[in-house]
């Protein structure tokens, strides 16, 4: 089972008690990476990678399975994209996944995310399509 939580603590905590007795417990930690979702979640970059990596560390340290999504990755700068799959394998993510949150994405924008770099380090590749009803 795994549980979904966004990139606070609290958050991270409450997952974790909620699926420690299943058979296979997992975390799937997001963070917003466009700049659009930096904006409205009143975050900076600094920021968001700095409370990634501390849910990650601190999931990491309850769990064997920690999946990481950046939100809405394909609309995001590529460098900082890189930075924070890089940070997020070394904290301990098993999985890395581009969360596209957008309709208008197409399924070559999803391949160059997923073609990071980063990517080959070390933590598996995932992909998480989420669409939403107008």
């Amino acid at each position: 089972m795994t549980g979904i939580s966004r990139v606070n603590l609290k958050d991270v905590r409450r997952v974790i008690a909620g699926v420690e007795p299943a058979r296979q417990p997992g975390i799937n930690i997001f963070a917003p990476f466009s700049a659009a979702f930096l904006d409205k979640a009143a975050a900076t970059r600094e920021r968001t990678l700095d409370a990634a990596v501390a849910a990650i560390r601190y999931a990491k340290q309850h769990l064997d399975y920690v999946e990481f999504s950046a939100q809405d990755a394909t609309r995001s700068d590529r460098e900082f994209l890189l930075t924070a799959f890089s940070v997020a394998i070394e904290a301990g993510a098993s999985v890395l996944c581009v969360a596209e949150t957008r309709r208008h994405s197409t399924a070559g924008r999803v391949r160059r995310a997923l073609s990071l770099p980063a990517c080959e380090r070390g933590a598996r590749r995932g992909r998480h399509m989420e669409r939403t009803l107008p």
